[in-house]
């Protein structure tokens, strides 16, 4: 019996122990680091970073700063301080100055309004899991460019279509315009002839000439 008790107890001991101890967080590279998108208030925890590479990171949160933001791309001095973790406006003046050397961000500083102005910035390297959300919004893009395409394919069919038959029924109005006039032309020759006295007279000096041999013409009374 004690010989079991002591088996267990060492064995209880020790998961005791591993219920209790923490887990190891694998540390992150430097790199790693750099490429993640540091939400602000988190820069002074990165204060064993060399310089260079905190510089560097204080540069890329300033982009993704300037891409989060809704204030017509102004980014007012204060609210950069405070996310960037600095302590003077001379600093924030360098690290946006070296941005711009470095081509990571195209700005102007106003001392005077006491703001950035962006005009353009580079992009950030893109998370692994966003990636299956941009492939399904380019895929959705896709589908609807295919769509308007087969839409726009048919509802041009249609208007060609109705342009031929519009064509037609012109080219048959202008054929019906064209045989009414010359039909009333026609009708006018007829009228003014039948109201012509010379032409009235050729044609009954006509009509006798043609009288058979021997026939006599009717007495005028």
């Amino acid at each position: 019996m004690l010989r079991v008790v002591n088996r267990i107890l060492p064995r209880a001991t020790s998961l005791r122990a591993l219920s209790t101890e923490k887990p190891k967080v694998p540390k992150k590279s430097k790199e790693e680091i750099m490429k993640e998108k540091t939400p602000a208030g988190k820069l002074d925890d990165l204060v064993n970073l060399p310089p260079a590479a905190l510089r560097k990171l204080q540069q890329l949160s300033l982009i993704t700063l300037a891409a989060n933001s809704t204030s017509n791309r102004q980014l007012p001095y204060a609210d950069v301080i405070q996310y960037l973790g600095l302590s003077s406006v001379r600093e924030l003046e360098d690290i946006v100055i070296d941005a711009i050397y470095n081509k990571l961000i195209k700005a102007r500083l106003d001392s005077k309004g006491q703001f950035i102005e962006v005009d353009d910035w580079a992009s950030r390297d893109t998370p692994a899991n966003n990636i299956p959300a941009i492939v399904n919004l380019l895929t959705e893009f896709a589908q609807s460019a295919a769509d308007v395409r087969q839409h726009t394919l048919v509802d041009a069919d249609r208007r060609d279509a109705q342009v031929t038959a519009e064509r037609k029924r012109a080219q048959q109005a202008e054929a019906d315009l064209i045989a009414a006039r010359k039909a009333l032309d026609e009708s006018v020759m007829a009228t003014m002839n039948s109201h012509d006295p010379a032409t009235s007279t050729r044609a009954k000096a006509s009509r006798t000439g043609r009288q058979r041999p021997g026939q006599t013409a009717p007495a005028s009374k």
